[in-house]
């Protein structure tokens, strides 16, 4: 019995693991974390545009089967559509391919084909994800009349089509049109890019051109277009002349008349006059058969001819944005002025030089102001050789920047083990690291509730007390009241409090799905449908966006370890994310954003502002 008694005690020891044939193989998948020899997944990609242009990592996750990182990979990757460069070990187990995406028009979908060896074992394996077309869009504009008279035509109707482009995701586009002169109505999205709209001219009868500037709400600054309608005008112009002459008004190479005058030399003569002539040739033709002709000035005002395009509804107060503005400018009869000195200017924040983009439209970049507060200000345009009769203005809505950082610390730092309540105590500060006060702020909690209101301390400090709700760890998001500029939909962000969780089927993590405007900021209300592409556990369908552009649900995770891969998507837009769902035990690193570099610097922007505490019990 002693010598058994040894003899199992070395096996619980592991002590003849060198001595017994097939015991290393047994004790390994014995205490193994993933089944099969190792977890190599790529890291699931988001945001990727197909523009030919812009980078994106993909992330391979290379652990052996108890957990630790797999290095020294020979593993080279080939790409169905786009290049990929070569494999880059980054370290804790990640590796990273460059891919630069081809130019799509419609979505498509990349296969990355990864092959070579895993130490001296051949390895094949495939990943696919999807690359989408930009969401900027060439917009071709046309009116039916193309010209109009008025008092004859009543209205037109207006074409609009995205030359390229996602026809898909086009359906959601929101066309804004401005008209320097009457007005449009009707604005209708035909499907896959084709749109209509009415347009009605003025009332006014006298000649002048309708400046059209149509623009993508969603993005003003990229998608545009300007469209002219040339408006002629009839009208009777009264003349002098000798008394019972014949008068003739001479347009160009077009006369009307001849009209008899009266006896003390009054006449009337009815004109068609299009746009830009502004002065004439009148003939009077006597008794006698002989004609004078004088030049005649026809008296008329100048009309505008220079419109500004469309705006976002918002701009945030960030100096660092760079905002194109654009204006369109034509000449007196409607053609486009490729030679116009166009000057734009801002009552809050800098304007860039002008330049011209072509067609007669012209751009400039502006530079907002920073500001912790909202404010009103006004973009103009002018034509620099007529500064008062040819300039143009819209407000600029300047919404507040954007805290730069939350960050969360309780008191105590760690939980005893009967604690009854703890204080919280979140640090709101701006970009440049000033505290902001004055912040509503809300709270997501796992394992605790709060007691009572959030006190504003002053500086960008927040006190809020908690009571526990069970006996495990607690995790808190505070999240800051945003500032919302109007804008529509542009992406969605999917932002994880942590990128682990223990594989114990009780644990969970919030999951945060930030719907975002062209700048970053959040659009409020915007449904979403949130999927479990990949794990075992749990999370709820479908979310609505609050006010402050985000929605927020809680991850219960599974049993089985690996990576575990959320997907979120409304209208046309999707977004994935990932975490890793593993013993506690296990050093890990963090998992992090694949795919578009753009979207992963939004994310760990967001992920700033998101601030997150666990605190632990001892």
């Amino acid at each position: 019995m002693p010598k058994l008694s040894f003899i199992l005690g070395l096996l619980l020891a592991g002590s003849l693991a060198p001595l017994l044939p097939g015991f290393t193989a047994a004790y390994a998948e014995s205490t193994a974390v993933f089944e099969g020899s190792r977890l190599l997944e790529m890291i699931p990609a988001t945001g990727i545009i197909g523009d030919g242009a812009t980078l994106a990592d993909l992330y391979l996750l290379a652990l052996d089967a108890n957990g630790a990182p797999l290095t020294g990979l020979a593993l080279k990757g080939t790409m169905n559509t786009g290049a990929v460069g070569a494999l880059e070990e980054v370290g804790g187990g990640l590796w990273r391919f460059t891919y630069t995406p081809p130019k799509v028009d419609a979505p498509v979908t990349a296969e990355l084909l990864v092959k070579g060896k895993i130490g001296k074992e051949p390895y094949s394996g495939k990943w696919s994800f999807s690359v989408t077309p930009s969401p900027t869009h060439p917009l071709s504009s046309s009116a039916n009349p193309s010209k109009m008279t008025l008092g004859v035509e009543k209205t037109a109707t207006l074409s609009i089509n995205l030359a390229s482009g996602d026809r898909q995701a086009a359906d959601g586009v929101e066309l804004v049109i401005a008209a320097s002169c009457g007005k449009v109505e009707n604005i209708t999205n035909l499907g896959g890019g084709h749109f209509s709209a009415l347009y009605t001219p003025p009332k006014e009868s006298f000649a002048q051109v309708a400046l059209l500037t149509i623009a993508d709400k969603g993005d003003p600054s990229r998608t545009l277009s300007a469209l002219a309608i040339p408006l002629s005008a009839k009208f009777d112009l009264p003349v002098t002349t000798a008394p019972n002459a014949r008068v003739i008004i001479k347009v160009g190479e077009t006369q009307f008349g001849p009209i008899p005058a009266d006896s003390k030399g009054r006449a009337k003569v009815p004109l068609l006059l299009p746009p830009g002539v502004m002065t004439a040739e009148k003939i009077s033709v006597g008794a006698d058969g002989m004609s004078v002709n004088e030049p005649l000035d026809l008296k008329l005002a100048e009309a505008r001819r220079i419109a500004l395009v469309p705006i976002a509804a918002g701009i945030p107060s960030d100096s660092r944005l760079a905002v194109n503005v654009h204006a369109a400018v034509v000449t007196p009869d409607g053609r486009p002025d490729t030679a116009a000195m166009v000057v734009f200017a801002a009552s809050a924040g800098t304007m860039s030089a002008t330049r011209h983009e072509g067609n007669g439209v012209y751009g400039a970049t502006y530079t907002p102001p920073n500001g912790a507060l909202p404010q009103a200000a006004t973009l103009t345009a002018s034509l620099a050789d007529h500064p008062t009769t040819q300039t143009t203005s819209v407000p600029l809505n300047l919404v507040s920047l954007r805290p730069g950082r939350v960050e969360l610390s309780s008191n105590p730092s760690k939980l005893a083990a009967n604690a009854e309540s703890f204080t919280l105590v979140t640090h709101v500060a701006g970009s440049e690291g000033t505290g902001l006060p004055g912040r509503p702020i809300s709270f997501g909690a796992s394992g605790a509730r709060i007691k009572g209101d959030v006190k504003d301390a002053g500086k960008g400090d927040y006190q809020a007390v908690f009571t526990p709700t069970g006996k495990g760890p607690v995790e808190i998001t505070a999240t800051v009241s945003l500032p919302v500029t109007g804008n529509p939909l542009w992406r969605l962000l999917l932002v994880p409090s942590i990128t682990r969780i223990t594989n114990d089927g009780l644990s969970s993590s919030l999951i945060t799905v930030a719907a975002v405007d062209e700048f970053g900021y959040p659009v409020p209300n915007v449904p979403v449908s949130l999927k479990l592409v990949a794990g075992d556990g749990s999370l709820p369908a479908e979310a609505t966006t609050n006010a402050s552009g985000l929605a927020q649900v809680f991850y219960t995770a599974g049993r089985t370890p690996g990576l575990v891969t959320v997907e979120v998507s409304s209208r046309s837009q999707t977004a994935t994310g990932a975490l890793l769902q593993v013993p506690d035990e296990l050093t890990l690193p963090v998992v992090p954003v694949a795919g578009s570099r753009a979207e992963a610097a939004l994310v760990a922007e967001w992920r700033k502002v998101l601030g997150t505490v666990v605190i632990e019990r001892e």
